[in-house]
């Protein structure tokens, strides 16, 4: 019996977003009403409530000027806002010298992933800034990992390093691209933009590139798995450069299907079509579903009830979203060019790991 691509799209929607995350989308793509506020607001633990959803609270609060906020919890909300203000501000200057460096060594450089949104293409919307991404091309990395190596080995001995940073902030280099999995490496320095950041003339990826990566990763149907709340700030992003009236979403349709992320594009437009302009507006066939669509949409079903790639899932989130727990960025640059695979990740993520222990052991006298 074939199954209706509608049913199979509402029961995800249904399943992977509370109400409160379809109001957070609602309000980002049709802008903020009482009605919508107080569906987020209502009952809202202050104390107990997720980082990430605060912040998006804090995000639409100093858009609107706070309309329709319950003024007891607005300073609470306006505290998360501004630390994360304050914390991606106060490492401009660190990461501005590294750029610096890669810039009189003649090294290409592309902001990538959030980095990219921040400082290329939504510098007004405050983010929750992990680490910077940055992308150099392949034959010139092993260059811009040694320099910036060299640079940072003694970062933790560094009053001001540890003063400006403090274990928050450091930098991921990717080479060639971003994501093997999405991009190709001609294509996407060819059509990146070039841009100014804090003096130094650097790359960002294409409004298109930049979109498909907000919208395809996670990768594949580990999507049914991702946190919420990183769901929702991801698909918040996409909202937002769908707003960029250059948006081309035919080019963009066109290359999902050459990259094999056709079906996982047209999801996730599905689930914000309500809530954006442009998607309502778009060509009905610019990503229609094909004969492929509803075998990936029971494959994300199947994928929401099976605990073992829920493991695995997390497995790969610990290597590429790294915590402050895990090794400090600042006294290393990971490096990415060998992880093809989930294998590869688990294998990648195992190796530090076991290298912190036993750093951790000879630090306590138990190794």
């Amino acid at each position: 019996m074939t199954r209706n691509p509608n049913e199979l799209e509402e029961k995800l929607r249904k399943s992977m977003f509370s109400k409160e995350s379809l109001a957070l989308l609602e309000a980002f793509g049709r802008g903020c009403s009482e009605e919508t506020i107080d569906r987020l607001t209502n009952g809202l633990d202050i104390d107990n409530g997720n980082y990430l959803y605060l912040l998006m609270l804090g995000i639409l609060g100093f858009q609107n000027g706070w309309k329709f906020f319950p003024k007891d919890i607005i300073p609470r909300i306006q505290g998360v806002h501004r630390y994360e203000q304050v914390k991606s501000s106060v490492a401009i200057p660190w990461f501005a010298n590294q750029l610096g460096e890669l810039e009189k060594a003649g090294i290409p450089v592309m902001l990538s992933g959030n980095t990219a949104m921040k400082y290329a293409f939504l510098p007004d919307v405050t983010r929750f800034i992990r680490g910077y991404d940055i992308t150099v091309p392949s034959d010139r990395y092993d260059q811009a990992a040694e320099l910036l190596r060299s640079k940072n080995r003694n970062a933790e001995k560094d009053d001001f390093h540890d003063r400006t940073i403090n274990g928050l902030t450091g930098i991921l280099l990717h080479q060639g691209v971003h994501d093997k999995r999405l991009f190709d490496e001609e294509s996407f320095w060819s059509t990146c933009k070039n841009t100014e950041f804090q003096s130094h003339m650097i790359c960002a990826p294409s409004l298109e590139n930049q979109l498909l990566f907000c919208a395809c990763v996670p990768y594949g149907h580990f999507l049914a798995l991702e946190n919420e709340y990183d769901r929702v700030y991801r698909l918040v992003n996409v909202l937002l450069l769908l707003q960029d009236n250059q948006i081309d979403l035919e080019n963009i349709s066109a290359d999902a299907k050459r990259k094999s992320v056709h079906c996982q594009l047209r999801f996730q437009l599905a689930l914000l079509k309500p809530f954006s302009r442009a998607l309502k507006d778009a060509d009905p066939e610019v990503v229609a579903e094909d004969q492929e669509y509803i075998p990936y949409l029971i494959k994300l079903e199947d994928y929401r009830s099976r605990p073992s790639i829920k493991k695995e899932y997390q497995l790969m989130n610990s290597c590429f979203r790294p915590q402050e727990k895990q090794v400090s960025f600042l006294k290393y640059i990971a490096d990415t060019r060998s992880i093809h695979s989930f294998a590869d990740v688990g294998n990648y993520v195992r190796k530090k790991t076991k290298s912190k222990r036993e750093c951790e052991d000879k630090e306590h006298g138990t190794a």
